[in-house]
């Protein structure tokens, strides 16, 4: 009786083993969330922004102060985790009790890299783009008009937003308006940075709602985009030949902005 009972417990151990071994008991790994994700779900973005000044300093700027501080990302993660007073304007900071170490590590490398990434992209989209190159670019889901107290004066499309300085605009005046209309084509379902880098006025409409007013001050905001497309409109006042105009965003999972390109 011995062996029919080895026999049996073997294949016992066999039938336990195999349930284990089911794709329904397999644990299962959560993707780690990117920054911008885990920023995205706090309530960070009430006091701070990436490139504007809110409340409290953006994160730009925190980035240029301390980037290079020895032993600077304890005391940060401390500083969130904890709050309290500002090291800035003299606000209150909120405490962050819940957020996860591993989350709030990854969140404060980001900010620090923020001086290094802002100089890759402005390595990257060093090229300007003139208003006459833009005269000769053929698309058909973004088109462009310059305006001159009212009349119109030039037309023509374009794959971006990208003007800098004297050589885009060598003929335009601060009685100028350029406003670009289009299909902005959303490649996913998420939270999106938009950012308007611009000297004087310009403003951000996405479908029905502006996005950014025609306030100088107000260049970076974060809208629920639905995959595939929405009208848009940009319109920006010139203060002179040396203006800027730039539209990037920073999509969902990324790490910092690119130029939108059509």
């Amino acid at each position: 009786m011995k062996p029919i009972i080895l026999s049996l417990s073997i294949w016992i151990l066999i039938g336990l083993l195999g349930c284990n071994s089911k794709p329904g008991h397999q644990s299962v790994k959560v993707p780690q969330k990117s920054a911008t994700e885990t920023l995205l779900t706090m309530d960070c973005l009430h006091c701070h922004s990436i490139s504007d000044r809110l409340v409290g300093p953006p994160y730009l700027d925190i980035s240029r102060r301390y980037h290079s501080e020895y032993g600077i990302k304890p005391k940060l993660m401390t500083k969130i985790k904890e709050g309290g007073g500002g090291l800035w304007y003299g606000g209150v900071m909120s405490r962050h009790p819940l957020i996860k170490d591993k989350e709030l590590s990854l969140l404060v490398d980001w900010i620090l890299s923020l001086e290094d990434r802002r100089d890759t992209f402005w390595d990257r989209y060093a090229q300007s783009t003139s208003m006459h190159q833009l005269a000769e670019v053929d698309s058909t889901i973004l088109s462009w008009q310059s305006l001159h107290e009212g009349r119109p004066i030039q037309t023509g499309s374009a794959h971006s937003i990208h003007l800098l300085g004297s050589e885009s605009f060598p003929s335009h005046d601060r009685k100028t308006t350029i406003q670009f209309t289009g299909q902005l084509p959303i490649p996913k379902t998420g939270k999106y940075f938009i950012r308007l880098i611009k000297t004087g006025k310009g403003q951000i409409k996405i479908g029905d709602k502006i996005l950014l007013p025609l306030d100088p001050k107000n260049r970076e905001a974060v809208i629920d985009l639905q995959k595939g497309s929405q009208p848009i409109a940009v319109t920006h006042q010139l203060t002179g030949k040396n203006d800027t105009l730039s539209l990037s965003w920073l999509p969902p999972g990324a790490d910092f902005y690119e130029l939108i390109q059509w």
